[in-house]
């Protein structure tokens, strides 16, 4: 079992289960330790980003891809006060979205770092680079 803490409800896990995608609430939770992050970004879709066996792992509902020998690639600019999310697996699409930003122009101002509100900018800023990678990796090895 794969245990990801879900992005947006600290009360409940998302786990892969053999190839099936549960959400769990900690009282149905066995006691695994967080092997990364996920989100229900909509009603059929989940994506999750997590450390297994010395390797880092890209989630889409039941797909599974090992992020370092797929190239997985995301991005998330903002034209005309909307957010455009692509994510990708060499040239296939696997994950596209428009949506509104999640922390307004004056919050930003103010100091609200929106990363910590957008799963999907989350991931982005994760996948970027390679050093952003391996940091993420390490901190989610740590843990162990």
């Amino acid at each position: 079992m794969i245990v990801m803490a879900n992005f947006s409800d600290p009360y409940t896990n998302i786990c892969l289960v053999n190839e099936e995608v549960k959400i769990l609430k900690f009282d149905n939770y066995n006691g695994e330790y967080n092997q990364g992050m996920a989100e229900q970004i909509d009603v059929s879709t989940i994506i999750g980003i997590f450390c297994h066996n010395d390797n880092l792992y890209l989630s889409v509902n039941n797909n599974i891809f090992d992020v370092r020998m797929n190239n997985v690639t995301c991005s998330n600019s903002i034209v005309n006060e909307k957010r455009y999310f692509e994510l990708k697996v060499g040239d296939v699409v696997l994950y596209r979205k428009e949506y509104s930003p999640l922390c307004s122009y004056e919050e930003v101002l103010m100091g609200e770092i929106e990363e910590e509100r957008d799963f999907l900018l989350y991931l982005t800023n994760i996948l970027s680079s390679k050093q952003s990678i391996d940091k993420f990796f390490e901190g989610y090895r740590l843990k162990k």
